[in-house]
């Protein structure tokens, strides 16, 4: 009867030790769960973090080129997803420009021409 009495005990023991850890796990999935949790922007705000019109935003955004969800019949935004597209278009913006003219140094730049007092060069 002694063996058997261990040997529960060590069961009991084992089943404390994984409820510890399981209630562990569960406080730490609740607590990145609320941390990560952005509340969503309506189209107003998007446009303004933006810096463009509504109805530029709307095409924007029914041509799938600003990243969105909707819910129901409104579209929502998450801030931070919106400062991620405008860094990739201005980073686009700025390797364009280098395709565009790719030996644009200032020192390669030709100078001003000098207007006279008269208006005439």
């Amino acid at each position: 009867m002694g063996k058997r009495t261990t040997k529960s005990f060590e069961n009991l023991q084992n089943l404390t030790d994984r409820i510890t850890q399981l209630e562990t796990d569960v406080a730490n999935l609740k607590s990145k769960s609320y941390i990560n949790r952005q509340k969503p922007i309506d189209c107003h705000e998007a446009s303004k973090i933006l810096g463009i019109s509504l109805s530029t935003l709307r095409k924007l955004t029914s041509k799938g080129s600003v990243p969105h969800g909707k819910f129901g019949n409104r579209y929502y935004y998450l801030e931070s997803k919106l400062k991620l597209y405008l860094a990739s278009k201005s980073l686009n913006s700025k390797r364009r420009m280098k395709r565009i003219n790719p030996t644009s140094n200032d020192s390669q730049k030709r100078p001003m021409r000098r207007i006279s007092d008269s208006g005439k060069m």
